[in-house]
């Protein structure tokens, strides 16, 4: 029913709309496109800066370096006061060396691609940080970090992995009213292999006007201005032994 009231809108509130040099949907479809050939910093250049600006200085807040406690030999002590302290100190170097080893799982280069710590995040220019928020979200970069993350999965896997996660996008229509515009799309690529009756709806940017024209508002699929909140998965290959 959803869908079905957001077509009437459609087909009631872009027709009588006077003629624009450039649409919601074309910027909606050059920003799609450009996410497709992987022109991270074309598509950053059409989304709204103020937006940009705003994820940008809640991620610096959010992922800001934290003093992390460090294991003591009496930590262990308060345990077992029988253990030598040459073991108790054993214990918390191993705890020390595993917390360092720990997958940084709310790491920013999981909101921002290949963004190490938020200096570099601060120095990038907006289109850059824009740039970095598109691509953490596409499959083929989470991709590439899951099999980074794992040394034994052969490097051709990554390329085969890729080519089977590039995004098709189809625009279905759009409503404007003044400044605002709603641009309906669907990722064709991934209901390629759904039934029908299971297809989710097709998914809304929203756009605001300003005086260089049209810009797309960044926000997760999910939610709001959002710059985490992502959903991650991991890879892992067993090392085959060669046969007789």
């Amino acid at each position: 029913m959803r869908i079905s009231v957001f077509a009437v809108l459609v087909a009631s509130g872009s027709a009588s709309l006077p003629a624009q040099a450039t649409s919601p949907s074309a910027i909606a479809r050059a920003y799609f496109d450009a996410i497709v050939i992987q022109n991270w910093n074309a598509a950053a250049t059409l989304l709204r800066t103020d937006d940009v600006e705003r994820i940008r200085r809640d991620a610096i807040a959010s992922f800001r370096p934290r003093e992390s406690r460090t294991f003591t030999a009496d930590d262990f002590l308060r345990h077992d006061s029988a253990m030598p302290r040459a073991v108790a100190q054993y214990q918390a170097d191993q705890a020390n060396k595993r917390v360092k080893e720990l997958p940084d799982l709310g790491g920013l280069q999981f909101a921002f691609a290949d963004v190490k710590d938020t200096a570099q995040l601060a120095a990038l220019s907006a289109v850059e940080v824009g740039a970095r928020w598109i691509e953490a979200r596409d499959l083929r970069y989470q991709m590439r970090r899951m099999l980074a993350s794992s040394p034994e999965c052969p490097r051709e896997m990554y390329s085969a992995a890729a080519a089977s996660m590039v995004p098709r996008f189809e625009v279905l229509g759009e409503v404007v009213r003044t400044d605002t515009a709603w641009v309906l799309y669907r990722n064709v690529e991934q209901t390629a292999d759904i039934p029908a009756q299971y297809i989710p709806p097709p998914s809304l940017k929203l756009l605001f006007r300003d005086p260089s024209g049209w810009r797309i508002a960044p926000r997760d699929e999910l939610g709001g201005f959002t710059a985490v909140g992502l959903t991650f998965s991991s890879v892992r290959c067993e090392a085959r032994t060669p046969r007789d």
